[in-house]
């Protein structure tokens, strides 16, 4: 199993890039060195635009909201385009190749190998076995008798790593994040196997809600539901 590689000079720690194993993870061993991982590389908002509209903004014009185009929405809120040519030269200086970048968005998306995402970051990338998460909630004891015994849960094989990300010093403050390196399920659906599922329509949940059948202006509707 290889140990953690040396942190080059000219490398920082990413901030909050830092990862402990679970304690319900099993250790399996180095991810393949020539598998491939698809991740997002997240950059921060250019800092010389304007600030973002705060909550009084989004409560006093219900109807009267200024929109941008993709273009100008970039110009104002999106990453720096230095910035983003920065992560660009960086990525494909490592050898990955670059599938997606937006300005925009303040993302670009990768693909690259194990090996090269190892030294990339400075980190090494593991699989691990840990339990899927659980789909839904277990019956309760009532009165149709006690609930049936707990079946064991199905495990997942994912990749993973421990401690934290590097970057070069002059994307420390340009990345955000890094997205994708750890692919493990962490959410299941909240629908038990125990109970129907029951599919309705849009214009039946307006019904239900005493809610217009079609375009209200300025106005939305949301659905809550309390997770298992």
């Amino acid at each position: 199993m290889a140990d953690n590689p040396k942190v080059p000079r000219d490398y920082v720690r990413l901030a909050g890039s830092t990862r402990g194993r679970s304690p319900k993870s099993d250790l399996i061993g180095d991810a393949d060195p020539k598998g491939t991982v698809s991740f997002t590389i997240v950059l921060r908002r250019r800092p010389d635009g304007p600030p973002l509209p705060d909550s009084d903004y989004w409560l006093k014009t219900p109807g009267s909201r200024k929109t941008y185009d993709m273009a100008e929405f970039a110009r104002l809120y999106g990453a720096l385009p230095e910035e983003l040519q920065a992560v660009e030269k960086f990525v494909t200086q490592s050898g990955m190749k670059i599938l997606e970048s937006n300005a925009a968005r303040r993302t670009v998306i990768v693909e690259g190998t194990v090996s090269q995402v190892n030294s990339a970051f400075a980190v090494v990338l593991r699989e691990y076995s840990s339990p899927l998460p659980t789909k839904g909630k277990e019956p309760m004891q009532g009165r149709e008798g006690p609930a049936r015994p707990a079946r064991p849960q199905p495990k997942q094989v994912h990749r993973s790593y421990e401690g934290d990300l590097h970057v070069p010093g002059n994307l420390a403050k340009v990345v955000l994040g890094v997205l994708g390196l750890d692919n493990r399920k962490v959410t299941g659906r909240n629908i038990s196997a125990n109970y129907d599922q029951i599919l309705v329509t849009a214009p039946e949940v307006c019904q239900l809600y005493g809610w217009p059948i079609g375009p209200v202006p300025g106005q939305t509707i949301g659905i809550m539901s309390e997770g298992g």
